[in-house]
């Protein structure tokens, strides 16, 4: 448990004024220099001193540092292998969650900890002490400037959303839209009582509940009005081409009015669902959209660590995007895609086992 001293220590902190010696009377300063008429000078030539508060007092428990010393132990291990270890050599300073250390027959190994990744957005870092501020990014360093790819937190709420998407999708589109209601109603609530900052406006997961119940409503949409043969292409590429021009033009009202755009985004979906099915371009360029977000931020970071100052001008910036762009498209051939194609095939292999299995009907389902 943390305790504060009562002791404080004192410094002499000497003023920054001039130290020139008091000026003589009648306003002439006591010198060769002299002023003009009707001025003079002053001068502050005392010390002073303030009180500043010691560093608040902290006792490890017995757990915090068992913990401690077999981090330590594991990190001597993976850095005496071949290799060594990728986070640089010792001393190592112990931080929040992120990631697990795991060993198997070929040694310890770190596995990614996505989950509750954009907590780390709230955590101010202050001499190697994590405090808990919704402004935390506001008040660098933060948390989350530690983790190797930033972006990634996005990953932790839709994992987080996926985990109760089962229990919500399939129920009546009025309860959708009632509880995508209360996320809302809850987000802007805590603003108008002056909660609201970087990490609140995308990173906390009940607010951002409602983006996705919303896009869930958008699809059940598109799904109706495709069952009733409601779409035209030239009506959905009209409706897609006012989108992108809308956007483009007014890009400074949809920075400050974001919500504003999510909601008119949300209603013209169901359009651009069916533009995208319509056209394996856009479908392409779907794919490679989520990669691109996610790499972007280590081929431009390691980038500029690799390059010294003169020679990150214009020409760096267009090899940054060529090579995010590459990598973004070797992901998805080389993982993305030989990943889809192998569950699909072992969805069908499955089916082909037991074609006849009977089928749970969830009667939360409408018709």
């Amino acid at each position: 448990m943390a305790t504060t001293s009562s002791k404080t220590r004192r410094r002499t902190v000497i003023s920054g004024k001039s130290k020139a010696k008091p000026p003589a009377a009648n306003g002439e300063q006591a010198g060769a220099t002299s002023v003009p008429a009707g001025q003079h000078t002053e001068s502050e030539d005392h010390g002073w001193t303030i009180a500043i508060p010691d560093h608040v007092g902290r006792t490890d428990s017995p757990e915090y540092v068992k913990s401690r010393a077999k981090m330590n132990e594991i990190a001597r291990d993976i850095a005496g292998k071949p290799g060594g270890l990728f986070f640089g050599s010792a001393p190592w300073q112990d931080h929040h969650g992120g990631a697990l250390l795991l060993k198997d027959a070929q040694g310890w190994f770190m596995v990614k900890n996505l989950v509750g990744m954009e907590w780390s957005s709230m955590l101010i870092d202050r001499g190697g002490e994590l405090l808990l501020s919704v402004h935390a990014i506001e008040q660098a360093p933060s948390a989350i400037q530690f983790t190797i790819i930033v972006p990634a937190w996005t990953l932790s709420l839709e994992l987080a959303f996926y985990l109760i998407a089962p229990f919500i999708l399939r129920r009546h589109f009025l309860l959708i839209a009632a509880l995508a209601l209360a996320s809302y109603t809850f987000r802007f609530q805590a603003y108008a009582h002056g909660y609201r900052s970087i990490a609140l406006e995308y990173r906390f997961f009940p607010f951002e509940l409602s983006l996705f119940l919303y896009g869930a409503l958008s699809y059940r949409l598109y799904a109706f009005s495709r069952e009733r043969d409601m779409f035209k292409p030239v009506l959905s590429l009209a409706i897609t081409a006012a989108c992108a021009l809308t956007a483009i033009s007014l890009p400074k009202y949809f920075s400050q009015h974001q919500h504003q755009m999510y909601a008119l985004v949300g209603l013209l979906l169901p359009s651009l669902f069916d533009f995208s099915t319509r056209h394996n371009w856009d479908k392409w360029l779907g794919d490679i959209s989520y990669p691109l977000y996610l790499v972007h931020w280590p081929v431009c970071g390691f980038g500029l660590a690799m390059l010294n100052a003169g020679s990150k001008g214009a020409l760096y910036a267009y090899l940054a995007v060529v090579a995010s762009i590459g990598l973004s498209i070797a992901i998805n051939h080389f993982l993305v895609y030989p990943v889809d194609t192998w569950r699909q095939n072992r969805a069908r292999r499955a089916s082909a086992i037991a074609p006849d299995a009977p089928r749970h009907q969830d009667s939360s389902v409408p018709a």
